[in-house]
């Protein structure tokens, strides 16, 4: 019999996706594009991938091909929660142990970024001040947690009304 827990789905995708997640950022990181934005959007399609496939995983194993709009969310946001946690733990031992020079790479492609956009020397100063206050690998790590969160959240949302399948709509 199948496990119908819905934890227990979502902690092997999350796994899953989480891991997914790491071995993205490394491959970016090797080729010198963690900056490349329109990579990031990459990141996005993975995980909507990994909540479609866990969903239906979930879906379809679990509970013989049926879910509601919540049940579908609700494991959605489950699979985030614990992709996130294991994503956010790897960006903090990685910029806290495997590569301090991170941060100050961030500071600095910040800094160029100011003064690209046309800022004074004043102002690129004082934004540094505070810029720089909050670049830490807990800070780093908690803000990639919660918009992973958001992000995946708001994927769950779309996800749901796609996939959501009531046995009274099959009838």
């Amino acid at each position: 019999m199948e496990n119908k827990s819905p934890y227990a789905a979502a902690s092997k995708y999350g796994l899953i996706l989480g891991l997914a997640l790491i071995i993205y950022g490394m491959l970016l990181n090797v080729l010198g594009l963690t900056g490349n934005q329109a990579l990031g959007w990459v990141s996005f399609a993975i995980l909507l991938g990994g909540i479609i496939w866990g969903t239906i995983d979930y879906r379809d194993k679990a509970l013989d091909g049926f879910i509601s709009y919540s049940g579908a969310l609700g494991i959605g946001v489950l699979i985030i929660v614990f992709a996130s946690i294991i994503s956010s733990v790897y960006t903090y031992v990685y910029a806290e142990y495997i590569d301090p020079s991170l941060i100050e790479k961030m500071v600095s492609e910040a800094e160029k970024g100011m003064y690209k956009n046309g800022m004074s020397d004043e102002e690129v100063e004082q934004a540094m001040s505070m810029t720089s206050a909050f670049m830490t690998p807990a800070f780093i790590a908690g803000s990639s947690f919660l918009g992973n969160i958001f992000i995946g959240f708001l994927l769950s949302l779309v996800t749901s009304a796609i996939l959501k399948r009531n046995p009274e709509e099959e009838e």
